[in-house]
């Protein structure tokens, strides 16, 4: 098929035809296919952000290690921090590892109720080798 005169010929088109193509070049795709993905990414990442601001909101025992010492071959002593917003008992586990990574000794460390704020606990945990850190796996507010 010969092109208009002052145009020149598309050999692509002449030879497979248009197909699913618009004619700048493109995909043809509904109008609404964009704004609803944004609609969409919008809407989870709020609800992304809710939840993950609920699920660190009102913890009754945030605890932290503040410093450990390995006092000798069988022993090592955590020193933990704990903020508690009402004063609430709390159950701590630490633990100690050595220095391939193994777990030598742990304990469940019973903290009683006090006034609410910020709390230092000593834990000393009986290990079955030297170990290289003492570490804390979580505090949770007790009945």
């Amino acid at each position: 098929m010969p092109a208009p005169p002052g145009s020149s010929p598309d050999l692509s088109v002449a030879r497979y035809g248009r197909g699913h193509h618009d004619r700048h070049g493109g995909t043809t795709r509904p109008r609404w296919v964009w704004p609803a993905f944004v609609v969409v990414a919008l809407l989870l990442g709020v609800g992304w952000a809710w939840w993950s601001s609920q699920a660190q909101a009102n913890r009754p025992v945030d605890a932290q290690v503040f410093g450990y010492e390995v006092v000798s071959d069988d022993t090592t002593r955590v020193e933990l921090r704990l903020d508690r917003a009402d004063g609430a008992a709390a159950t701590c586990e630490v633990y100690a590892m050595a220095a391939d990574h193994a777990v030598v000794g742990e304990r469940t460390v019973q903290v009683p109720a006090g006034a609410a704020g910020a709390t230092g606990v000593t834990a000393e945990i009986t290990t079955e080798r030297r170990a290289v850190t003492g570490l804390l796996r979580g505090c949770d507010a007790s009945s």
